[in-house]
């Protein structure tokens, strides 16, 4: 019955689309002949610009030459070695393209073809062509039934891309390789993810404009490519430049395809309307400028929602990619900023970085990425993570998971060890929170009036019907943080994560914070019991680095914790 109410509080936020979508995909499955005779579209200049992927295929220092015969070119393939999200594989036969024993998600990134377009690519030229040999020996049939993960139309859309930001290197291409291109692009055309809507349909049809600009007689993908982007770029970029999942990694990513796309445009300006242009050059600054707000001194993301280092470009390698272009883009963070259509609050000084989420925890309708995480911060003081939120090092349907989207595993409040929202399975959300009451006073930033305040409705599907509400109050040299709860409870326990370089003791009058740099920062609190747990941090796919959190356990409705620092006066 639990099971079933789940399902149902999911189902009741989806689109029509995504329900007989989901029918139809299951059911559908197109076959497309093998294209022959595909050519290439002349283009006004090389689109050689794009931002490098990291390095996924390490192969030995030997050096093979380019392969000449099929067992040359499958010994080539089987020198390769796999490294994606802390695992390995290589490829000694047909099937370990679909080995079983892999995770799905790292199976999607082998038949990514990343490689193609990473750092030092070209010493490893012979062992992409054998890759490319063998994928299209490998991989004959026209959907996923036949030729398994690498014809899912996620991975077969960044192939696609990938392939044609490569084949734009090379001085000829290979005719099987352009027609096996054509292939896919056809299957494509008949397999989006309307299913899925989100980032899934958006790559889709970034793959169906690139593949309908580089091959002659592709206008139909082109057609089709630009119809979806022209949809979903206003619904999936927020007004305030925030991508709608709310994750500064898939901002980060999106803002990736955008500049692909202006790149695109440039190359073949014949095909790609100059409005259409114009728009997405719009949307990408707006885009930097919420990313600049919502990265840490150290120049890396926050980590809201699913998010972790190394997946997605940082801030400099686009920055570098818009320049470029010759886009025009914000030199510097905002002192203070509210994103108000994606829910974030940021301050940044040149002692402090404060980044607070009063908003939603994603898009009703796509919330697989969302964590339950309503009201959480980031903190970093003096150039340094202080607070983190989890991280995300699996995807996948586990136990770890689900703890990691968990509200526990964020700097927030926890009631009766329930998570704020119903995050369940690997993607799915049932009941959620909603932020109410939102207040922001920053007009006034200095640290002498500067308030922010939220309340969410979270907890109001247990017993108390709970509220949980709480307000952020900068001072000179300090943060003090109020929460509050309505309605009775069993158990409250507030949570602030650590980052692993924090070194922690403990003292009958609260806790002494010591930052790597030799700052100290001191904790109090009242109305609530303090203790130090261990915990862990996973700023990377396949990473899990042992840290610790602080644990107020509420002892009245309300607790105050103060974070001090610079001598700041300690009255919580």
């Amino acid at each position: 019955m639990k099971k079933i109410l789940l399902l149902l509080h999911t189902l009741r936020y989806l689109k029509p689309i995504q329900i007989y979508g989901r029918i139809w995909f299951r059911l559908h499955h197109p076959h497309v002949r093998p294209v022959s005779g595909a050519q290439v579209r002349t283009h006004t200049r090389p689109m050689t610009r794009f931002v490098p992927a990291k390095q996924s295929i390490f192969v030995p220092d030997s050096g093979l030459e380019t392969a000449r015969s099929e067992s040359t070119s499958r010994a080539l393939l089987a020198d390769c070695v796999f490294k994606f999200l802390g695992d390995e594989h290589q490829i000694q036969q047909p099937k370990d393209w679909n080995c079983e024993t892999k995770e799905k998600l790292f199976l999607y990134n082998v038949h990514y073809f990343d490689d193609l377009n990473a750092v030092g690519w070209a010493q490893r030229s012979s062992h992409h062509t054998a890759l490319i040999e063998n994928w299209i020996a490998d991989n004959p049939g026209s959907g996923p039934e036949r030729g398994g993960n690498g014809w899912e139309p996620y991975p077969l859309s960044l192939r696609i891309i990938n392939w044609i930001q490569f084949f734009e290197r090379l001085e000829t291409v290979p005719e099987h390789w352009l027609n096996s291109l054509a292939t896919q692009a056809q299957y494509l055309f008949k397999r989006l993810e309307y299913h899925l809507l989100g980032n899934h349909l958006f790559t889709n049809a970034k793959a169906l404009v690139y593949a309908g600009c580089y091959l002659e007689h592709h206008e139909a993908c082109l057609n089709k490519g630009l119809s979806i982007l022209q949809k979903e770029i206003p619904e999936q970029i927020l007004a305030d430049g925030g991508h709608f999942e709310l994750s500064p990694m898939y901002h980060s990513i999106a803002l990736a395809d955008l500049l692909d796309l202006i790149n695109l445009a440039r190359s073949y300006p014949q095909q790609i309307p100059d409005a259409f242009t114009n728009t997405l050059t719009k949307v990408a600054q707006d885009m930097f400028a919420w990313l600049l707000n919502m990265q840490h001194p150290d120049g890396q993301i926050s980590l809201f929602n699913d998010a972790a280092m190394d997946i997605a470009p940082d801030y400099q390698e686009l920055a570098a990619y818009a320049k470029s272009l010759d886009l025009a883009l914000p030199l510097t963070a905002g002192t203070a900023h509210y994103a108000k259509h994606s829910g974030y609050v940021t301050l940044h000084s040149q002692e402090l970085c404060c980044i607070m989420d009063v908003g939603n925890i994603g898009p009703d309708y796509i919330p697989g990425h969302a964590h339950a995480d309503s009201l959480t911060f980031e903190l970093s003081l003096f150039g340094q993570r202080l607070l983190c939120n989890s991280g995300t090092s699996v995807y996948g349907t586990g136990p770890e998971r689900l703890r990691q989207r968990g509200t526990a595993s964020h700097n927030t409040v926890v009631v009766n060890n329930r998570n704020s929202s119903e995050v369940w399975s690997g993607f799915r959300v049932a009941r959620r929170a909603k932020p109410f009451d939102v207040k922001v006073d920053i007009s006034t930033i200095g640290y002498n009036a500067t308030q922010v305040f939220a309340a969410h409705s979270g907890y109001r599907r247990l017993a108390g019907k709970n509220i949980h509400s709480r307000q952020w109050s900068f001072g000179p040299g300090s943060l003090t943080i109020t929460d509050k709860l309505t309605g009775p409870f069993d158990s409250a326990v507030a949570y602030f994560h650590l980052h692993p370089d924090i070194h922690v003791d403990i003292s009958p009058t609260g806790i002494e914070l010591r930052m790597k740099s030799g700052q100290t920062v001191q904790l109090r609190t009242s109305g609530g019991i303090m203790q130090v747990e261990p915990s862990t941090w996973h700023p990377c796919f396949g990473a899990s680095i042992p840290s610790n959190r602080i644990a107020i356990t509420f002892k009245k409705a309300q607790i105050v914790t103060q974070i001090a620092w610079k001598n700041a006066p300690l009255n919580p």
